[in-house]
This record gives C-alpha cells, structure tokens and sequence, in this order.
C-alpha cells in the first residue's frame, strides 16, 4: 500500500484556488517542481494556475515524486471537476429515460463501439 499523500494532499478540496499555494509549503517553485517530475514548467505551470489538469501521465509523476497512487492523484482531478460541475447541477437540463430492461452485455458492446473499439480487444464481447 502507497504512503498516504503528504504536503499538497489537500489541493482537491480547493477548488479553483490553484495548486501553487501547494508547492510553497514543499519549499518548491513552479520551475523546481516541473524538473523534479520531469515536465516543461510550462506544463506544471498551467496545472498550478488550473489551466489544466491531472493526466494519468501526470498522475503517475505525481506518485512518484510526492508519494500516494496514481489512482488517487486521478482521484483528486476527479473530485475537483465534479466540484465544479455540482455546482452548476441545477443548470443542466436533462430528461430521465428509464429501459424497459437492461442487458449489460449488449450495453458494453454499445460502449465499445461508441468509443470505436474494436471487440477483439475485448474476446468475451
């Protein structure tokens, strides 16, 4: 099991706050912390100011420099976009349809082909 996330574990309950206020308690400038994970420090630049966000390539960086699973830096991304989706809910009009039943089955080959993949990846499709 991974070490739990220290020194900037808390940058996805602050949304929109920004990530640079997380490598200042590291003792870590932008440019610092894009050479210790190996990226342009234009890259970490834009993840620090929420120009972008945490890809599963940035998430493994993340693991190894500072610790925790790439799952749970994806984790953290992911509960910052919904934080910002959730608070805009009530905006997004949908209408709710209910199947008369649902075959998984045919659901994931649906999947597959909407996302153009090819079922011999997938044999038991």
């Amino acid at each position: 099991m991974s070490a739990p996330l220290t020194g900037i574990q808390h940058i996805g309950r602050a949304p929109d706050s920004g990530w640079r206020d997380c490598l200042e308690p590291l003792g870590l400038t932008v440019t610092e912390g894009a050479r210790l994970l190996g990226v342009t420090r234009q890259a970490l630049n834009n993840l620090v100011n929420g120009k972008s966000g945490i890809s599963p390539e940035m998430a493994v960086r993340l693991s190894k420099a500072f610790g925790g699973t790439a799952a749970s830096w994806l984790g953290v991304q992911l509960d910052h976009d919904l934080a910002r989706v959730m608070r805009r809910a009530d905006e997004i009009d949908v209408r709710r349809r209910i199947p008369r039943r649902c075959d998984h089955s045919k659901k994931s080959s649906s999947i597959l082909l909407i996302y153009n993949v090819s079922s011999t990846l997938h044999p038991t499709l």
